[in-house]
């Protein structure tokens, strides 16, 4: 046997070796994951409308980061806890397995607290599953979590099977949180906060009680601040303003969509204002708005004819009108979900009144 014929046959058995490349491993995953759960929406699309090739597409772009929210229901037939399912928002890297993949929970009915449990877990799993490790033990448990495989199913399954625990886990709290602004950034721990008195109130105490004046609502502060602090710890947010009536908020949105026009595409994010009103959570009522700034560096940077301009502020003006009926419509649900929901779906909420309805009919049921 000459050298070559050596090297050849030698080729041949590391080509057999080294087994599917990332590229293959992730859409094979993928497509397993949705054979064994029930996938809502990808890249916040509607799973349905999705065809066979343009899964294959979206789950074999190893340039981009995919994103899926799917409903668990947990197996467990003596599940202790009045849960119907698990909202899960689950993103999967482009380099995954290199870069892990993580999850968010939307569901409302579980405290965020206990929802960050779910949510270690299974980061947790997913490393000692790509470890190839049949099992997790826990600190404060006299058991293991067993592990059945590397893939996203497996994970998963590890993780439906495991609920009740992570639920009773001790809920975790976010003591301490990061409050941006333009000139300072500091730290600020959790708690009330007494409303400054200042010195136009003084001077016009005689007057108020002289002539009857609407009151405003008093304000609970403290539980104001607790889920003000959630939500910058889970979102990437920057407090721009604080008025005499709402906080102002800069907040991105990925733009994964492939429904979107090219020049949003190319971005990869959608900057907008989120405003909460200064007396929440007794009062509610988000708004989203354009951020004004953003618009035109958008519309410079990609000089955008008159049709893309009327385009883009028509996608604009139907986002902030329905965000408005959502929210109204789901003001019991926390700011985190909601905002987790439009990231999730932007191209669907950037749709016209009939399609959104539409839309809405077809996937917030099961919200």
């Amino acid at each position: 046997m000459d050298t070559n014929t050596a090297t050849r046959k030698t080729g041949n058995r590391n080509s057999r070796r080294r087994g599917p490349s990332n590229r293959q491993r992730r859409i094979t995953e993928l497509q397993q994951l949705t054979e064994g759960f029930r996938v809502l929406t990808v890249n916040g699309e509607a799973f349905k409308d999705l065809t066979s090739e343009q899964l294959k597409d979206l789950f074999g772009d190893t340039n981009n980061d995919i994103y899926l929210s799917l409903v668990m229901i947990p197996s467990d037939p003596d599940f202790p806890y009045e849960v119907k399912g698990i909202l899960i928002h689950l993103c999967v890297p482009g380099s995954y397995p290199g870069k892990l993949p993580s999850i968010t929970l939307l569901n409302d009915d579980i405290p965020i607290g206990y929802g960050a449990n779910i949510e270690r877990g299974f980061t947790s799993i997913v490393k000692q599953a790509l470890k190839g490790e049949k099992y997790m033990d826990n600190e404060d448990e006299q058991f293991a979590l067993q592990i059945h495989g590397k893939t996203l199913s497996a994970q998963l399954n590890c993780l439906d099977k495991n609920l009740e625990f992570f639920l009773r886990k001790k809920k975790q709290n976010a003591v301490k949180v990061a409050i941006r602004s333009n000139t300072t950034t500091r730290s600020q721990t959790l708690s009330p906060q007494p409303e400054k008195t200042t010195k136009t109130n003084k001077k016009n105490k005689q007057s108020r009680e002289a002539t009857p004046v609407s009151v405003p609502p008093p304000v609970d502060i403290e539980a104001r601040d607790k889920l003000l602090g959630e939500l910058t710890t889970k979102l990437p947010l920057k407090l721009l303003q604080r008025s005499n009536s709402e906080f102002r908020y800069q907040i991105e949105f990925p733009i994964s969509s492939s429904q979107l026009p090219n020049y949003m595409i190319n971005e990869k994010t959608y900057r907008v204002l989120l405003c909460i009103p200064l007396n929440y959570p007794d009062n509610k009522s988000l708004t989203i708005n354009p951020y004004v700034n953003y618009t035109k560096q958008l519309i410079l940077k990609y000089k955008l004819h008159t049709d893309q301009f009327k385009q883009f502020k028509t996608l604009e003006k139907n986002l902030v009108k329905n965000f408005q009926v959502y929210n109204n419509e789901n003001q019991n649900k926390h700011i985190v979900s909601q905002m987790n929901w439009v990231a999730n779906n932007l191209a669907s909420f950037m749709l016209g009144d009939k399609d959104f309805k539409q839309w809405v009919d077809l996937i917030l049921i099961y919200h």
